[in-house]
């Protein structure tokens, strides 16, 4: 879940999906929160592992796409 309440889109995009930032949309709810449920893999596993690198791209008010790191994520 990621908060950005002035956002039209958002996407999370990484290492997980060779970096398509057009493959899972987040959903926005009443309160300005973007969220995603990721399905595991096939074989039971987490689509994003421990550790791997992702960024979200999201839509601003002015339809314009920026990347930003997500609030949770550590370096």
């Amino acid at each position: 879940m990621e908060w950005c309440p002035g956002a039209k889109g958002m996407r999370i995009f990484g290492d997980f999906n060779a970096w398509n930032r057009g493959e899972f949309y987040c959903e926005k709810n009443d309160f300005g929160c973007f969220c995603i449920t990721l399905k595991a893999l096939e074989d039971g596993t987490p689509r994003i592992k421990h550790k791997q690198k992702y960024k979200i791209h999201i839509e601003g008010a002015d339809g314009s796409w920026m990347d930003r790191n997500s609030a949770y994520a550590k370096v």
